[in-house]
């Protein structure tokens, strides 16, 4: 009985904060328009530049402010969740480090991206057009893609990174790696729940992405992928019985392609594998470190004693690369070989996990974790009642594993990408004013 109380409560809540998000937006058509304009064009500009979109972030942020005193206590509820606790915790932690940081103004530089946490908030007043969103978010991925291939292809050098065997387009391959991921399991979630003229611009988008992937060169997001697109197909067609038999025709899809495309990708990939496995035997034969793998596990393996020196603490935000400095294996480096030196001097860890934990000790690590594991709870719950929703689960699992490669808190554009995430799977939002032809009540009914 308390419990069918508890759920008419959360129930009677969830109708009333919609209701009043509905009269808000009446009561404020044109800046209602605005708010939404700025929001895709967030989401549109997050995977293509850094400045773009920090710039678009802004606008969001004005309108956001402007529409405040309507729509300020429909917005209450999402501040009193466990999640907002975590998120400011988690920022207020880090940013007290810089106190005991060795170079407080690398670490102001570092705890600045933090101010993306708040995205969720600034999203929440429009979420009745998350697919929307999420499509233009989509639009910002392919128009990446194309730009890689245009890059790979010599038309153009366009990528800002200097490895001529990867391309990014105008990001650092690493981070359109990670932007693929997450569209990659959007195309999934549209595959899985649409109708047959939705399948085919899904399986485009999604070969284009898959393709924008492979040519990135980034080996943590090919990890990232793998894990989270065979988990989705596993567990959505264990959890969902409509999309069952798509998941099963998606498989055969999938190694048929990989077959047939295996002569134009397959060299890139072999070279990526056998690249990493040489520079990994490099490091344990002859403790050379000059190398990508070499140098990720080295700058884990000085993470690792930054943290048995200060466990609780952490060195403070920004103190990384003055750690590295006294450190054997670099001071040796500096005195034979000056330019591996250089090449071995970082203010990162190139780990998300082993940044936080050299930085902000473990009172971090356990914060960020928390934030994660909230993130992901809240996402297995939301309910697949559009047709990106069950790939927003499976996109926050490739974060969270591209993340042990690369320090992506202390990028703007990756921060976005998981409160973009975050926000796709807040509860209590408005309903989807959005509809593509879908089975959702199917899955909905066979949902587990």
């Amino acid at each position: 009985m308390r419990n069918l109380l508890q759920h008419f409560l959360l129930q009677r809540n969830i109708t009333a904060i919609q209701t009043g998000q509905a009269a808000a937006r009446e009561r404020t058509p044109f800046l209602y328009q605005v708010h939404t304009g700025s929001a895709m064009l967030f989401c549109m500009l997050l995977p293509l530049a850094p400045a773009p979109a920090s710039i678009s972030w802004v606008i969001l942020l004005v309108a956001f402010l402007i529409r405040l005193p309507w729509i300020f206590k429909h917005c209450v509820p999402l501040l009193l969740q466990p999640l907002a606790y975590v998120f400011f915790l988690f920022a207020l932690w880090t940013g007290l480090s810089m106190i005991w940081s060795l170079d407080p103004e690398t670490g102001f530089r570092h705890w600045e991206p933090m101010r993306v946490l708040i995205t969720p908030l600034l999203l929440w007043p429009v979420l009745d057009r998350l697919p929307w969103l999420i499509i233009f978010f989509l639009v910002g991925v392919a128009t990446q893609n194309i730009l890689q291939l245009i890059d790979i292809t010599g038309l153009a050098s366009i990528s800002p990174s200097d490895e001529s065997h990867r391309a990014g387009g105008l990001l650092h391959p690493t981070l359109t790696g990670a932007f693929c991921v997450a569209a990659l399991c959007w195309y999934a979630s549209a595959f899985l729940n649409t109708t047959r003229w939705w399948m085919v611009v899904a399986s485009v988008g999604g070969l284009l992405a898959a393709l924008g992937l492979v040519i990135s060169g980034s080996r943590g997001a090919w990890v990232a992928a793998g894990i989270a697109l065979v988990l989705m197909l596993v567990i959505s067609a264990w959890r969902f019985a409509a999309v069952r038999r798509r998941c099963i025709v998606s498989v055969f899809l999938v190694v048929i392609l990989f077959a047939a495309s295996w002569p134009l990708t397959g060299s890139m990939i072999q070279t990526g594998v056998d690249r990493a496995s040489q520079e990994l035997q490099l490091m344990q034969d002859q403790d050379r470190y000059d190398t990508s793998a070499g140098l990720r596990v080295l700058l884990w393996k000085w993470a690792s004693r930054a943290f048995v020196s200060h466990p609780l603490t952490g060195m403070g935000i920004g103190s990384f690369e003055h750690f590295i400095k006294t450190q054997p294996e670099y001071r040796e480096a500096a005195e034979i070989e000056p330019q591996t030196a250089r090449y071995m001097l970082r203010d990162h860890a190139h780990s998300a996990y082993m940044q936080l934990l050299a930085t902000t000790g473990i009172i971090g690590l356990v914060l960020f974790v928390v934030m994660l594991l909230l993130i992901l709870y809240q996402a297995w719950r939301d309910l697949p009642n559009h047709v990106f929703a069950i790939g927003s689960f499976f996109a926050t699992i490739g974060w969270c594993i591209s993340a042990q490669f690369d320090t992506l808190i202390y990028i703007g554009g990756m921060m976005g990408l998981l409160m973009l995430l975050t926000a796709a799977t807040m509860p209590m939002r408005s309903p989807m004013r959005l509809v593509i032809e879908a089975s959702d009540e199917k899955i909905l009914n066979s949902a587990k």
